[in-house]
This record gives structure tokens, sequence and C-alpha cells, in this order.
């Protein structure tokens, strides 16, 4: 799991317009259009790797729109092309677009711009098109700047992107054809997909767990391979149109994309792990295996007959998981005494790997806010926890150990913080785990926005008949609410499954040792 969002069902219209009045307005009809500075691309000064190009805006009444941009493209091969538009100064009330930052994804190194062999062509251009990069070999435009809107809180721009003829795969998480193209559309005039980390299940082309912002494009006909990377962390969407093509949106950041090519598919993948997304780790052997996991095995009991069953009926069993039954109160880096005690639960394990099998078990990220609880205790006086915006003070909602608060993985210091209790766990229980299960961390959560409730508040609702209306109405009203602020009510919506952006997730006002958490959602899963 990855990367969520609840609207209370009684906000009143009139209320929600208001909040909505606090965002960034940004009408469709008030974007400026841009003008090229004299002379196109040239070398950036001082730099060996980058050509820049300038835009003026051409004037208008829209006050988040950015009057000045700076368009930077370099190379990290050949194949490889980095384009970022950036604003180059504010006015007014504006910020600087977020920049994902290099803690989360290292750039490649950009190549002399005196190297030969090319095969990507870019020219930049006032109007529409500001910047058109197109395939040397087979001379057909692969990527585009057009009909850019550019301003605080809100990036909107087409990409030219074929998607009648091509087949398009990638945008994920989500449950949905494996190509999207003229098939995919189904006759209709266009479709539009939304990328959300979301504790959403499996539906049909709706975000789920994880934000993987980047397209694969193959064009057979014209034998033209290339990605497309956008490398964006905020709430974003993907509008595939038969006349415009790609058209991407965001709620934040900067136009940061790059543009992948090669003689075949497998050279684009090649391509995109090596200079950007960054090579995957080896499996372990015997993670390819036949696992067995669920919810609901209650006692050690249980997953020791489901162990002896796969023995007795022959099967291969390489790997037994555990979900949070074992955890005492679902709180993490615990066992419960009674249902999964000690030391038989660390006998079992030893019988695993004496059978030459191995043993994982899920670790979720959230701490539970309670008296006596040695981890919740160490995060406090270790200042680990994603904060309310005043900076302070831990920011806490409910997740399956009741009132919980969740470690800012985006920190090294925190990072170092949670390997610190995982090992203590296993070294004070005597328990030798051969993987562990990262759940949850979208994040998910289970009430709307944030919780006011002081430590020690008691924890009554009964998981065992979970009923979340039940939850929501006794539990999360009255005791949480959504901050009244543009991060959690923005002017505009990428999201199109019918969530808002608060569903089941912190509030968005939050704040981690990368930003805020309206910008970093998107990576917290990553950065744990």
């Amino acid at each position: 799991n990855s990367f969520c969002t609840l609207l209370e069902a009684s906000m009143s219209k009139t209320l929600a317009l208001w909040w909505f009045a606090l965002a960034p307005i940004a009408l469709a009809a008030s974007w400026p259009s841009y003008t090229m500075s004299a002379g196109g691309l040239q070398p950036y000064p001082g730099s060996s790797t980058t050509m820049t190009v300038t835009f003026q805006s051409s004037g208008n009444a829209n006050v988040n729109a950015y009057g000045t941009l700076i368009a930077n493209v370099s190379e990290a091969s050949a194949d490889v092309l980095s384009i970022v538009v950036d604003a180059a100064s504010t006015s007014g009330n504006q910020t600087m677009p977020y920049v994902v930052p290099d803690a989360v994804f290292a750039r490649p190194a950009m190549r002399d711009r005196a190297t030969m062999g090319s095969r990507l062509r870019v020219q930049a251009s006032s109007g529409s098109d500001l910047l058109t990069v197109t395939d040397i070999n087979t001379n057909e435009k692969v990527f585009a700047v057009s009909n850019l809107e550019f301003g605080v809180g809100h990036l909107r721009f087409t990409s030219g992107t074929d998607v009648v003829s091509t087949f398009l795969s990638g945008y994920g998480e989500r449950d949905f054809a494996y190509f999207i193209n003229n098939a995919t559309l189904n006759g209709a005039q266009s479709d539009v997909l939304s990328d959300w980390n979301t504790d959403n299940g499996t539906p049909w082309k709706k975000p789920m767990y994880g934000v993987h912002p980047v397209v694969f494009a193959a064009k057979p006909t014209s034998a033209l391979f290339y990605a497309i990377v956008f490398m964006n962390s905020h709430a974003q969407q993907l509008v595939m149109d038969r006349d415009a093509g790609l058209t991407f949106f965001a709620i934040g950041g900067r136009l940061d994309a790059f543009v992948i090519r090669g003689d075949t598919m497998l050279d684009v993948v090649r391509s995109y792990h090596q200079f950007v997304a960054g090579r995957p780790y080896m499996p372990p052997y015997w993670s390819l295996g036949t696992h067995q996991c669920r919810w609901g095995y209650k006692t050690l009991s249980d997953i020791e007959q489901v162990v002896a069953n796969y023995t007795a009926a022959g099967i291969p069993l390489e790997v037994m998981w555990s979900d949070i039954d074992y955890m005492y109160k679902f709180r993490v880096f615990t066992t419960d005494p009674d249902r999964y005690p000690m030391p038989a639960l660390a006998a079992f394990i030893e019988k695993l790997h004496n059978e030459g099998r191995k043993y994982v078990q899920i670790i979720d990220p959230g701490v539970a806010q309670a008296l006596n609880y040695s981890t919740y205790d160490s995060g406090i006086q270790s200042n680990v926890y994603v904060t309310q915006r005043d900076g302070t003070t831990p920011l806490v909602n409910v997740v399956w150990p009741g009132w919980t608060v969740f470690p800012d993985f985006t920190s090294d210091r925190v990072g170092d913080w949670w390997k610190g209790q995982m090992v203590e766990y296993m070294q004070t229980k005597n328990i030798d785990l051969d993987g562990v299960w990262l759940d949850m961390n979208e994040v998910a959560s289970f009430c709307q926005g944030q919780c006011d409730v002081p430590v020690g508040t008691p924890w009554t609702f009964n998981w065992l008949n979970a009923d979340f209306n039940v939850l929501t109405e006794t539990v999360c009203r009255g005791n949480c609410s959504v901050v009244n602020s543009w991060e959690n009510w923005p002017a505009e919506t990428p999201l199109t499954n019918g969530f808002n952006l608060t569903t089941k997730t912190l509030d968005l006002t939050g704040l981690t040792s990368l930003g805020k958490y309206y910008d970093t959602k998107a990576f917290y899963g990553l950065m744990e």
C-alpha cells in the first residue's frame, strides 16, 4: 500500500462554498497566454548541460497565474530528456510551486550539451505550443507543453500525445484496462483518470494505493516507443481526448517531466529505471514461492493449523504471514499475550525455519496514542510524529489501534527511530522475522481531518462488529474535523472517484519535514 480521503454528509452546501472561497480562484477562462523571449532556447548561463528559455505572460487579472516562467531543458542521455517549467518569480501573495525534494527523488546527472547523438529534438515558440519534442528517427511529436495554465495550486497542459493510434499504459495504480487507447475510449470523445493514493480497495478504474505518474506509449505502425514521467506529488488527473491527446492537470507543483524514447519498449523501460525511477531491489528467492496470508487468524493455534493442513495436503508453502490479529489492541511492536503468547510464537517461527519456511508480520505506520505504551512515549520524546499545522501538536486520527498518531517518514531521523523500534521489538520478543508487510501507508485513516482528543482518551469502539457508519456517527463526529483551509478544499479537484481529497486520510494541513501533507502525501509510503 502506499499513498488516501472523507466528507461529513451533514456539511451544508453554504458552508462548503464558503470554504471553497478561501482557496485560490482558478477559472479556466482567466489563464493568460505566454510569449517566448527573444532568441528562444539558449545555453543556461554558467551551465554546460542546460538550455533555457523564458516565457512572459500576456497579462491578465488572475492573481494566481505566474507572470514569468523559465523553462530548463537538459539531457540525461541521448534518449532521456528533462523539461522543467517553473515560475521565475512570484508577485503579491503567490508562493513558488512545490518541488519534489532530492530526498525523495535524486535527479539523474545531466550530460554536456556538446555531446553528439541526441535522438530527441526540442523547439520553443510563442502561442499555444510553448515547447515541442519530436523523435528524430521518426520525426513524430512525442511531447509538448501546449495550452499551459500555471499558477498557485493549478497546473494544466496538453502533451499532444495521440491517443487514437497509440497504445498507452501505466499511470497507476488502478484496476483498469492494461492499454489505454481507442478501444478503451469505447466510442467516447474522451475519458479521465485521476491519481491520488487512496485506501480504496480495487474499484474499477479508480485510484488505488499507489501513485505512479508515468505513461508508456507505443505506436507500432511508426516504430515509436516512449514514456512521459510527470514528477508531481499532488492530486492529479490525465484526460485522454481523441482530438487534444493527453492533458495533465494537478493542483500544485511545477511542470517537471521526463521524456524517454527507445527503439523498443524494453529500451524505454530500461532507461526509465536507469535514469528516473531507480532499479528495483532483487527479491529474495523464497519470495517467489507459495504464500498464505489473510485477516482473521485470531490465535496462534489458527495459523499453526493452517501450516499443518498445507503439509498434510502436500501443498507447497514457502511463507506464512500474519495480519494485525497477532498484535495487542492492534498496537505496532506488540504481541497479544493471550492469543499469540510468547515464547510459543517464537517457537512456531523457529519450527517454520527448520522446515525451510519463512514468516512475515504486518506493520502499520500508525502508533496508538495511549498511556503506558513505550513506542508512543518514545516517539513523543524523539519528536517523530506528523504534526498539525502549528508544527508542534501531533496530528491524531483513527485507525485500528483507535486514537492514532503517525511517524513522519519523510525525515531520515524518524526512519532511524522506526528502525530502532523494529530491532528492539525483535530482540525483546526473540522474534526472527524474515520480512515485514508495510500496510495502511497511503496514509489511511478512518475519520476525517484531525481529532482533538487528549492522551489517555479511552477507545471503546468494537472492531469485531465494525460498522463504519456507526464509527463516523459515534466516534468521528464530535471528536474530529477538517481544518478550514484551501488545502483541504481547493477551488478545483482532479478526483473523479466520488472522494474528496480528505477522504480516509490525514488533514492536508498537517506538517512533515518536507512540507505540508498536501504536498507530501503521495510519497509518504515510499519514504517508509
